[in-house]
């Protein structure tokens, strides 16, 4: 596969490929279920198998398949909220992946990007707001929103076609949202903990978001 000259808009997810945050966000889960340390590996492997789904729906399933406790409507929204409490402040301050301060502040000329994400669009859009990244995009999205959802939405407002856009991400859930939307993909391939991708066909794949600036400049 070769990336078109001129992509219409760029869909970018944040944790991972934007963001150095994984690893955060692993240690995170395993302070959250500290009380369970023999399923812990098993619940590791289920969190970084799903990167980019929404912790509401990867903590109760937790929670339902690996521990057997079914958590009542109050006890799950208590969990998920314990979960952001431990990553928000940390969001503030963890450095982006290399580039991406430049890929997302360059001159873009009618090009749009936006951030479709797995996090709550409320936590993300507040994350946004606090490091001064809001007004580089064109819209910032997550959950419970899907990230397929997410694009196509974007794609009716602004009236651009899901084949004129690239999405680049990190994660399985990125890839398949940009297959079931007809997009070009690029994988940022993280130097730890990265899962292969399946695809259909062949994945261009990126250290960081200076190759990236880089494929798109030829």
């Amino acid at each position: 596969m070769v990336l078109k000259d001129n992509y219409k808009a760029i869909a970018f997810d944040f944790d991972g490929t934007l963001i150095e945050s994984i690893e955060m966000k692993t240690n995170a889960f395993k302070e959250l279920f500290s009380e369970y340390p023999d399923e812990w590996e098993e619940i590791k492997e289920y969190h970084l198998q799903n990167e980019g789904i929404s912790r509401e729906v990867k903590i109760p399933y937790i929670y339902n398949n690996f521990l057997g406790v079914a958590l009542s409507a109050e006890k799950e929204k208590e969990a998920v909220k314990d979960y952001s409490d431990l990553v928000y402040e940390k969001m503030l301050t963890i450095p982006l992946v290399t580039g991406a301060d430049k890929i997302i502040t360059a001159e873009r000329g009618s090009q749009k990007q936006f951030i479709a994400s797995g996090t709550p669009e409320w936590e993300l859009r507040l994350i946004f707001e606090k490091r001064g990244l809001t007004k580089y995009f064109d819209g910032v999205y997550g959950a419970p929103a899907s990230k397929e959802e997410i694009v196509r939405n974007f794609s009716s407002e602004s009236g651009i076609p899901p084949e004129e856009m690239l999405f680049v991400g990190d994660a399985q859930s990125d890839y398949e949202a940009s297959r079931v939307c007809g997009m070009d993909f690029v994988w940022r391939k993280r130097p730890y903990n990265a899962k292969e991708i399946t695809t259909e066909g062949e994945l261009i794949t990126v250290k960081d978001m200076t190759e990236l600036s880089e494929l798109l400049r030829h």
